[in-house]
């Protein structure tokens, strides 16, 4: 039998010359076989974020309820004609950066045909200010003798570009359309079809969302899905992916992690990682049991490249360490050693590299990797030990999922008692909170919310967790409460408006009810408030009344009018007559009339905020785009054109001089601007001074009108114009002119 240095010199005598090995046709109808969707419609992604693109959007083409196909969508550089064939090329390989998150050349084909009997890909690009347009077509059937394409003119290229997306249908960007899915539900029950392909969308959100968690997070990038009906040629509201973060616990499960460990790894490279320990009682945010997510998560380009996590036979998986998780990051140096599959839903370790990761250790504290493990299993042990002792009563609405499931794993549920409902509603200005048995609600006063930068922020979800936990043995009440206890949650109401009143000079001024004027005296004065005067004796109408710091009491007549117009305005306002929007709207025209009109200007000019009327359904838009809410979200969901939920967003936030256009350059409008316009775009508003007067000399620098500015920025992932809870406030005050 021949040695291997003998096969060797047989290849390399005139005897044995090379030959060429053509790919066969039926290797495309093989591709894709390593692909889960999620890994392939990642790859897709991939290559827009190579081309700059921080847009995408991902259209499911449906008739009925049975998937013909799928649209991916970018607003990157896009090809020509030639780039283009190159791209679809099998195996063709360009130059890469470091930062590309391509790398075999591949990526496309092998994502397609794993998932599509027919890959098209449209595409524009701006040359020299004309856009050209380019289509290629792969259908690879058995018994092809070449692999091949059919191009597509660009007038048809055009037309597939623009076909159903009239939002993207100007700018440089690429789709990507597949069709003839294969492995699509063909039920012949149209509801089964329809709950597949929910439950499709749904695992696709959540793949992405992990994949790119990272980029989403900083606001580099945009991923939306909808669903297109050729029958009707309507689509459905566009459901943004959100950011799926595998290390996005608040508390660590055990103090002074996570750890830096490192170690020197083969050849000159450096193995690095970051041990985390989850707690064992948190909730997670990923999907099903955290003991099938423990192991090393594996980064490169801040792109997740373990879809599945995994110990990658470093150690076995087990039970005890459903606590650990480590952060990795690949650097070009690592790729010999560390290499991601073709799929990029994996990464291969060689030994070496897996050896060096198992030696890494914490210079400063000396602890190492197997430590880190033993650690890990300890704090799951030890949290076994403990069992809850002081359950408390469930929480049914009001509070985020993971702040509710966070609570449901520190205590657990009183057994046999309804949930309670907390609600920031509109109550008398002396009362912060109320305990209502009836409705099983905690209520806390709206006219309070501004406090804490709104009602849906950290701090108030932050004070109703505490308010809850202050007053949840309540709801543990049959019937009613008795005297007793309604005059300690009275003392305990006052107490917090007094702290509330300590360090905010803007909160309604209150009438502390049913306390000794020494005491309260004294608790003001710690405020820095000034009690009401005591000898006067009012009624109960003129007890809420509002007095601001400094004013003097007014006179007989005057607080009898004042009086009465407030109960007339009460009564035309009251909470059972008014939607949450109008109440809102009212409760911010109120505090606007307390305010003198030239107090109120010098706050604009200082701040520079607009100060133009708007009617409700500015701020209705106003409010979904606080929300986070796209804004092709926005006009999904209130029946609007794009252009038009964009003007009344200016309207708000910079006001007239931001609403100049020019019809001949509708066009820049959306999605148009090349990947360095946008950056040039995005440098110049944020060295700007006021970020809210600078758009039209923005304008004037980057060449476009005030108009297709303002909406690049407030249509921009990045979210760069400031909504602080002063643009809030003015919103919603200019609004209440016109309620």
């Amino acid at each position: 039998m021949p040695t291997p240095d003998t096969r060797r010199s047989r290849r390399s005598t005139p005897e044995s010359p090379w030959i060429v090995l053509p790919p066969d046709p039926a290797l495309l109808l093989a591709l894709g076989g390593g692909h889960s969707l999620e890994s392939a419609v990642a790859d897709i992604i991939d290559n827009s974020i190579d081309a700059q693109a921080d847009t995408v959007r991902i259209r499911f083409l449906v008739r009925g309820a049975s998937l013909l196909g799928m649209q991916i969508r970018d607003n990157g550089t896009g090809m020509d004609k030639a780039t283009l064939e190159n791209a679809l090329r099998l195996g063709s390989r360009r130059e890469y950066s470091s930062s590309d998150m391509g790398h075999f050349g591949i990526g496309l084909k092998n994502a397609s045909m794993g998932y599509a009997q027919t890959l098209t890909v449209y595409t524009t690009t701006v040359v020299e200010g004309e856009q050209l347009f380019a289509g290629l077509e792969l259908s690879p059937r058995e018994g092809d003798t070449d692999i091949q394409a059919r191009s597509i003119t660009p007038d048809r290229a055009e037309e597939g570009y623009r076909f159903g997306n009239d939002v993207y249908s100007f700018g440089s960007g690429t789709v990507v359309e597949w069709a003839g899915i294969k492995g699509a539900s063909n039920s012949p029950v149209p509801a089964e079809r329809k709950e597949w392909l929910n439950q499709t969308i749904e695992s696709l959100r959540l793949g992405l969302g992990l994949v790119f968690h990272r980029l989403l997070s900083a606001g580099d990038l945009r991923i939306e899905m909808d669903v297109l009906d050729l029958a009707t040629g309507g689509s459905g509201a566009p459901r943004s992916v959100d950011p799926l973060d595998p290390f996005g616990y608040k508390v660590p499960g055990r103090r002074g992690f996570p750890v830096q460990l490192s170690a020197a790894g083969p050849g000159s490279t450096e193995v690095r990682a970051t041990c985390h320990i989850l707690p064992p009682k948190g909730h997670d945010k990923l999907p099903g049991k955290k003991v099938d997510w423990q192991g090393l998560y594996i980064y490169r380009n801040n792109r997740l490249l373990t879809l599945k996590a995994g110990w990658h036979g470093l150690v076995a998986p087990k039970n005890d360490l459903k606590l650990a998780r480590v952060e990795i990051e690949l650097t070009d140096d690592l790729l010999p050693y560390a290499s991601p599959t073709p799929e990029k839903n994996d990464v291969t370790l060689k030994p070496e590299y897996g050896n060096a990761l198992m030696a890494a250790a914490d210079a400063a504290s000396g602890g190492d990797f197997v430590g880190y493990l033993d650690q890990a299993v300890s704090v799951w042990k030890d949290s076994n030990k403990r069992s809850t002792a002081k359950p408390i009563t469930e929480i049914g609405s009001g509070l985020p999922s993971d702040v509710v499931n966070g609570l449901c794993d520190s205590f657990g549920w009183r057994a046999n008692k309804e949930p309670v409902d907390i609600v920031w509603r509109e109550i008398a200005e002396d009362d912060l909170f109320k305990v209502d048995l009836a409705d099983r609600t905690l209520t806390i006063n709206s006219l309070y919310s501004d406090v804490f930068g709104g009602e849906d922020t950290p701090s108030s979800f932050l004070f109703s967790t505490l308010l809850y936990l202050l007053t949840e043995a309540n709801f543990t009440r049959e019937s009613h409460l008795r005297t007793s206890t309604l005059d300690h949650l009275e003392q305990i109401d006052t107490a917090l408006l007094a702290a509330i009143h300590a360090s905010n000079d803007d909160a309604p001024s209150i009438d502390f009810k049913g306390m000794p004027q020494d005491a309260l005296a004294a608790l003001l004065t710690a405020s820095r408030r000034q009690p009401p005067a005591s000898p006067v004796q009012t009624t109960p109408a003129e007890t809420s009344t509002s007095m601001r710091p400094g004013d003097s009491l007014p006179s007989e007549e005057v607080r009898t009018e004042d009086v009465t117009e407030r109960a007339s305005v009460a009564a035309e306002t009251a909470p059972d007559a008014l939607d949450p929007l109008e109440r809102e709207v009212k409760h911010e025209a109120s505090k606007t009339a307390l305010v003198p009109p030239d107090v109120r200007r010098a706050t604009h000019e200082k701040r520079k905020l607009p100060s133009a009327p708007l009617d409700r359904l500015d701020l209705e838009i106003f409010e979904k785009y606080c929300a986070r809410d796209s804004i092709t979200e926005i006009a999904s969901a209130l029946e609007l054109t794009d252009n038009a939920v964009v003007k009344s967003l200016v309207l708000s936030v910079f006001g007239p001089e931001a609403l100049e256009d020019d019809a001949t350059l509708a066009p820049y409008h959306g999605m148009l601007y090349t990947p360095e316009e946008r950056s040039r775009i995005l440098l110049a508003y944020k060295t700007a001074d006021d970020p809210y007067s600078a758009v039209p000399s923005v304008a004037k620098q980057v060449g476009r009108t005030p108009f297709a500015i303002a909406w690049k920025l407030l249509d921009s992932p990045k979210r760069p114009v400031p909504i602080d809870k002063h643009v809030r406030r003015s919103v919603r005050r200019r609004a209440a002119v016109l309620a």
